[in-house]
């Protein structure tokens, strides 16, 4: 790496010089503030003779420069230059003066005689390329919306103002300091040396998405031509694919289907860069293709937008019932399925959604630990052909849960549940399954349909007379307002109509709605607690019908249940499975606690504790330890233990595997009394 204090002149000047932002590079987005900023600097250098630095510019080499061209490849400064060349092409367009113009073409704008693809001195990235280059030649464009060209226009409005003459905005704008930093990473094995520079200077600034840091690991290419191919074949057609928003939560989930382990939002870009490069063997070309492929099945997940109305109505079902631990099953079922097995999908997909609702319903403090851990170990059996990808396979699965924690509740629960009490939201899902079980027909979007408490949740006088009086009515709402038999789906209309007025007046618009089982409750003369008790129990037990139901369960459980209950510290103990099925928060080693709050790297985190305590002994004891070595190939997921030359295993086992590694390693050092698990019960809330 080398950095040198020079002028813009000196670096953008001169003849035979391109620059390229890469596509792995945002794009242009400065916007007037900015812009305001950088004028006012620039004024005020007209004003006193000085000059003014503007920051770092960082660049490599790419594979066109030579003796009599250079091609200069931006790490970081893309939007600063953009904006002074915009700058210089507007301060051009405001003068008559025909060499002044001929000059700044020359100086900094164009490469005469040089092939088209370098012709415009800056070649940006593909979104703003054309809007550029046209502002470049001259063009007209005051139609455009782009921040391409709505600085453009900025700039020539304060130009037409400015009391300087061209001239001497020019040579201020010359006069311009900034660090020109060269990495000095002309070759394909210095590439690393570009993405960790790229890592350190945007961990500074606005921070990047996990999404933009991902996109900036695979498009860095040992050429920008294999960058630009690898982003028109693949990252471009993801983005057509996909929000750019959303892609992030794509990567994550894409992590989480390969290795059938949590994965942190905070940890994708680390993760997904590690699976590359060690799982994958750095073959980025590979990855790409893969993750366009599977972007078209992730934006049926994300917009709805399933070409199979059936199977779109059920991947609506299933984000409305916020199955987010089940998207990495529901990925790898649309793309192992959808162009052969389409049918049996269907089934699948409906199969995990009223799994889903069941528990909702009637399992509702279910942390999520318990539903990940079924989703990945689904997903794990089948690409292993442990069972087979089939509707039943799978209820055979959800029917036999390796744990009571993770049981599919059968109908005597679920009623109960219904009758009980439950959420809301969820009664709009319960209530379409019910109709669409008993019809067959029904048409209308799951979003434009909406819960109505047919009692309503804040009682009028008319409801609180017609209950019995204020003590009896506050009674009856406390027991029955979020029960099955309270619950009604209308159409978004009809709900605000109704809201909490009189039994009378509510009968008169549900006689309207064309979902059987509301309009039924018109029947009912008066709505009482008689009413919802025999409501509740005929709309429960038909609800059961509609909904899937687990089959008799043959399998024993693989655990006691955990005795744990709430968060609290544990000893760390070899073939200790009481811990099965909760959640790690932390690791306490002689009193000092150290955050993990996944199985997975538990090995590292004590591993780290020990090394720091005894380095020798704990080489002696990792050499007889299968999940610590010096040699990172030994595992697919290796995480590094701090501050030493070792690796331990972090991916593709259960937790009581990582429990039983970390305590013999403790063992074999004497220390494991020492080490303590701070952990918490999924049961007992959010895991």
């Amino acid at each position: 790496m080398k950095a040198t204090d020079v002028t813009i002149q000196d670096f953008i000047g001169g003849p035979k010089k391109a620059f390229v932002i890469p596509p792995y590079q945002r794009n242009y987005a400065w916007g007037e503030e900015q812009c305001r900023e950088l004028y006012d600097d620039i004024i005020s250098c007209a004003e006193t003779g000085s000059r003014h630095y503007i920051g770092n510019v960082v660049y490599y080499f790419g594979e066109k420069s030579g003796g009599t061209f250079q091609e200069l490849v931006l790490v970081d400064g893309q939007q600063r230059i953009t904006t002074i060349l915009l700058l210089l092409c507007a301060l051009r367009d405001c003068s008559d003066d025909e060499d002044f113009r001929d000059d700044i073409n020359t100086d900094y704008l164009c490469n005469k005689r040089a092939e088209e693809a370098y012709r415009v001195r800056l070649k940006q990235t593909i979104a703003d390329n054309e809007a550029f280059a046209a502002i470049v030649d001259g063009c007209d464009l005051q139609d455009q919306k782009c921040n391409v060209a709505r600085n453009y226009r900025f700039f020539r409005k304060k130009l037409i103002s400015c009391p300087y003459t061209c001239s001497e905005v020019l040579n201020a704008i010359a006069r311009l300091q900034l660090v020109d930093v060269n990495l000095q990473a002309e070759g394909q094995d210095n590439l690393s040396v570009v993405q960790t520079v790229f890592e350190k200077i945007n961990s500074t600034g606005k921070p990047l998405s996990q999404a933009d840091l991902i996109r900036n690991f695979l498009l860095i290419a040992p050429s920008v031509a294999k960058q630009n191919k690898w982003y028109k074949e693949y990252w471009r057609k993801i983005e057509e694919n996909l929000p750019v928003e959303s892609i992030s939560a794509f990567a994550r989930d894409f992590l989480r289907m390969t290795d059938c382990d949590e994965v942190r939002e905070s940890d994708t870009y680390q993760e997904f860069k590690s699976y590359v490069n060690d799982d994958m063997d750095g073959d980025k070309e590979q990855v790409l293709k893969t993750l366009l492929r599977l972007s078209r099945c992730y934006a049926w997940v994300v917009l709805l937008n399933c070409p199979d109305k059936e199977l779109n109505r059920e991947l609506n079902m299933l984000r409305n019932l916020k199955s987010n631990d089940f998207a990495p099953l529901v990925l790898y079922l649309l793309d192992r399925m959808y162009e052969g097995q389409r049918s049996e999908l269907r089934r699948m997909i409906r199969l995990i959604a009223d799994f889903l609702l069941r528990m909702r319903i009637a399992s509702p403090t279910t942390g999520s630990g318990t539903t990940r851990g079924i989703s990945f170990e689904l997903i794990r059996s089948l690409r292993e052909d442990k069972i087979e990808c089939t509707y039943d396979a799978i209820l055979f699965e959800f029917s036999n849960s390796p744990t009571p924690a993770g049981d599919f509740p059968d109908d005597n629960t679920f009623i109960n549940a219904m009758q009980s009490g439950f959420h809301y939201p969820y009664a709009r899902e319960l209530l379409l399954r019910l109709e669409e079980h008993e019809t067959k027909n029904i048409d209308v979007p799951i979003n434009e349909v909406t819960v109505e408490h047919l009692m309503p949740q804040t009682l009028s006088a008319w409801w609180k007379e017609n209950l019995g009086g204020n003590e009896e009515a506050e009674r009856i709402r406390l027991a029955y307002t979020n029960t099955i038999g309270n619950y009604a789906i209308v159409s978004q209309g009809y709900n605000s109509s109704m809201s909490n007025k009189p039994w009378p007046e509510k009968r008169n618009s549900l006689e309207k709605v064309q979902f059987i089982a509301t309009s039924a409750a018109a029947a009912f003369e008066q709505w009482n607690e008689a009413t919802l008790r025999e409501r509740g129990e005929d709309i429960a037990a038909r609800a059961a019908r509609a909904v899937v139901r687990p089959i008799a369960r043959t399998r024993d459980y693989r655990t006691r249940e955990s005795s744990v209950s709430g968060i609290g510290t544990y000893p760390l103990l070899y073939g200790d499975d009481s811990l099965n099925g909760t959640s790690l928060r932390a690791v306490i080693y002689q009193g000092e606690r150290k955050e993990c709050t996944t199985w997975a790297r538990l090995l590292s985190v004590v591993g780290g504790f020990l090394y720091t305590e005894n380095p020798a002994l704990f080489a002696e004891a990792a050499e007889e330890s299968a999940g610590c070595s010096k040699n990172k190939n030994d595992f697919r997921k290796p995480v590094q233990i701090p501050d030493s030359s070792w690796f331990c295993c972090s991916g593709g086992y259960s937790g009581i595997t990582f429990r039983n590694s970390a305590a013999k390693l403790a063992e074999k050092m004497g220390c494991l009394e020492s080490v303590q698990l701070e952990i918490m019960n999924p049961a007992e809330g959010d895991s």
